[in-house]
């Protein structure tokens, strides 16, 4: 979202200087490293991915390389396989 998200707000708004701003990010809060680890280890089951990535809102916002992309990140974390 990071990526696009500037350039399709201000088209979609028709505002030239729009100006997108972080906020409330992980890596500035205390938790950073104890959220970066939970994501390291986090094993989510087949189904769960399957029902979040084939979702309809998953479909319509993302390509399905995207949605591949996603999936392996978590897939990943999964060493019994």
């Amino acid at each position: 979202m990071t990526q696009c998200a500037h350039e399709a707000i201000k088209k979609f708004l028709d505002i030239d200087n729009f100006t997108l701003h972080q906020a409330n990010a992980a890596c500035t809060k205390a938790y950073d490293t104890l959220y970066k680890e939970f994501k390291k280890k986090i094993i989510f089951p087949k189904q769960y991915l399957d029902m979040m990535y084939n979702s309809k809102y998953a479909q319509h916002f993302y390509t399905k390389k995207e949605l591949q992309k996603f999936r392996a990140q978590w897939e990943s974390n999964d060493k019994s396989k």
